[in-house]
């Protein structure tokens, strides 16, 4: 076996260096097109509690979930289930009981999440009323409904980690699976008493809920606090009397924090500021015990114009859109720049540091439809970015992940261009990483990585639309057919 990867190892790099230099022409960039129109046939814009689709509104947000993209709005939400055929997809008006967000329209961050007892929820951050509705969901794709919204709000404290919190001004929200830990490994939330217990800013850790789901709700907002964490409970409610800071007082991070973005293993979270070019990552699982900032990583961009919640990971890069070079005025909404462009910034998967931002591609679809706006709103799947667009009321779907082969219980998802990669033992061993991709002819293309600890070999056909290869640790061979993006998923998913 050693001898057969070595031979490999050494044939493949050989190739890739002699025709490397063709490989972007070869396979082509990003595929960018028009999702869903959000205009719906109405002439003005939404601004607050509406009852059909109008447009995409400067302050809004985005979140996948339920074979639906939910647009939040002044209250009011919308689903699209996206194109059909050629055809972008609309967007139709779902009904909230309990009238969320009243007249505000500061809507800054939705989520969607499933818990272990099948509870679906979507959880929305209005940052006027400094208050976090989570509303339940049931069916899927066009037959989806919604609840009543339950509003949290509310709590006391202050702002150092391991602090209580208060929720004020709320921004981005996320779901993480389990919890954060401290850097001495003591969890924030438990079901039941474990370990030796730990008190940090008046509270003794881990906080035990026996009615906890196992997931935590993450909530970024303006004031000193930061981040704060909430435990879910098995029913889908959230207690804001265990709101638990992840902050440090201002000491690294900024005033005013927007959107907020998971790493694949939940490790960490990865925030961006509002107003500046400021870039977070905290480690969700070496949380200071000392309530200070030791967990908090800044990183300054200071080359684009970075846009106004824009940002979301999507494998091992985190994607952020840009209008534009240089400083402007975020205060100024129909604020119309140049064409919007995505950046992508590699993430250390063993430190959470990003690389340099690197473009990836402008978001035009080439047949006259682009993204203008400085309120660019990113979502992703397992597949794609999403950018929604006030300027132009269209949601944008590009291409991050174009190939994917499904083997019974292994599937791999590659990038023809940059050789992005996620391989999956369903419910077992997953890799992640960037290999080199060496095309042959008008059908075939090779994905290959010897680096890391990693060995992945895989070969694609787009004409027959088959492929296979091998990979390890953990993985083996596989082979089967290649499967549309959003198709290709584990068994049960």
């Amino acid at each position: 076996m050693k001898n057969t990867y070595g031979f490999w190892k050494v044939f493949f790099i050989a190739v890739g260096l002699f025709i490397a230099p063709a490989i972007h022409q070869a396979l082509g960039g990003p595929t960018v097109r028009v999702w869903a129109d959000a205009e719906g046939g109405c002439s003005k814009r939404a601004n607050s509690n509406i009852s059909s689709p109008c447009g995409i509104g400067n302050t809004h947000a985005t979140g996948l979930g339920a074979g639906n993209l939910f647009l939040v709005q002044g209250g009011a939400i919308f689903g699209s289930t996206g194109p059909s055929g050629s055809t972008p997809g609309t967007f139709q008006f779902l009904p909230v009981g309990g009238s969320p967000g009243g007249s505000c329209n500061t809507n800054e961050g939705i989520t969607f999440t499933s818990l272990s007892n099948g509870t679906n929820l979507l959880f929305f951050a209005n940052e006027c009323e400094s208050e976090v509705y989570g509303i339940p969901v049931t069916g899927s794709g066009s037959g989806v409904s919604l609840g009543t919204a339950s509003g949290i709000s509310g709590g006391s404290g202050d702002c150092p980690a391991g602090s209580s919190a208060v929720l004020n001004n709320v921004e981005g929200v996320v779901v993480m699976n389990g919890g954060p830990r401290f850097r001495n490994g003591v969890p924030f939330f438990s079901t039941t008493p474990t370990g030796s217990p730990l008190t940090i800013g008046g509270n003794t850790f881990p906080f035990v809920r026996s009615n906890w789901s196992g997931k935590t709700l993450l909530v970024t907002q303006e004031d000193d606090t930061g981040l704060v964490a909430l435990p879910i409970a098995n029913d889908g409610s959230v207690n804001v009397t265990d709101a638990v800071s992840l902050g440090d007082c201002n000491d690294v991070f900024d005033f005013d924090l927007d959107a907020i973005s998971l790493s694949q293993d939940n490790r960490f979270a990865f925030i961006n500021s509002d107003g500046d070019s400021d870039f977070f990552s905290v480690d969700l699982q070496n949380v200071d015990t000392a309530g200070g900032s030791h967990h908090i990583t800044p990183f300054n961009f200071s080359s684009q114009r970075w846009s106004h919640g824009g940002m979301v990971v999507l494998g091992n890069n985190l994607y952020a859109a840009a209008n534009g070079g240089g400083s402007f005025k975020r205060e100024n909404p129909d604020f119309r720049g140049s064409t919007v462009q995505l950046f992508r910034m590699p993430i250390d998967p063993s430190t959470g540091n990003l690389g340099s931002p690197q473009l990836y591609t402008n978001i035009d679809d080439q047949q006259g439809n682009v993204a203008t706006s400085n309120n660019v709103r990113l979502a992703a799947d397992s597949e794609s970015v999403y950018a929604s667009d006030p300027n132009s009321a269209l949601v944008f779907q590009i291409g991050v992940f174009n190939s994917c082969i499904l083997s019974g219980n292994n599937l791999i998802r590659v990038n023809s261009v940059t050789g992005e990669y996620q391989l999956q033992s369903c419910g077992g061993t997953s890799l992640t990483g960037t290999g080199t991709i060496v095309p042959f002819g008008p059908c075939n293309f090779v994905l290959f990585n010897f680096g890391g600890g990693q060995f992945i070999k895989a070969a694609f056909n787009t004409c027959t639309q088959t492929g296979g290869g091998g990979a390890g640790p953990g993985i083996g061979f596989f082979s089967g057919p290649q499967v549309p993006a959003p198709s290709c998923k584990c068994p049960g998913q």
